[in-house]
């Protein structure tokens, strides 16, 4: 089974603490809170965040290329 681990895109800064954190695995996305990392996560099927991150409206682009990133782990 493959797993990412709690992750940030790049694009998050050292000094921003609003982020979100992603762990992929073979079926699902979780995303959660980075300022909470012992708090709950919101888990999408892998499918989902996908098709999430090639339509989100004007932050398409930043998530494409947030997509990119994960492409090449």
């Amino acid at each position: 089974m493959n797993d990412t681990g709690w992750f940030k895109s790049s694009y998050s800064t050292g000094g921003n603490d609003n982020c979100v954190e992603v762990r992929l695995t073979d079926a699902t996305a979780a995303v959660r809170d980075s300022k909470n990392p012992e708090g709950s996560s919101l888990q999408v099927p892998l499918t989902s965040w996908h098709n999430f991150l090639r339509s989100s409206g004007p932050a398409a682009g930043y998530w494409q290329a947030f997509q990119s990133e994960l492409e090449a782990m």
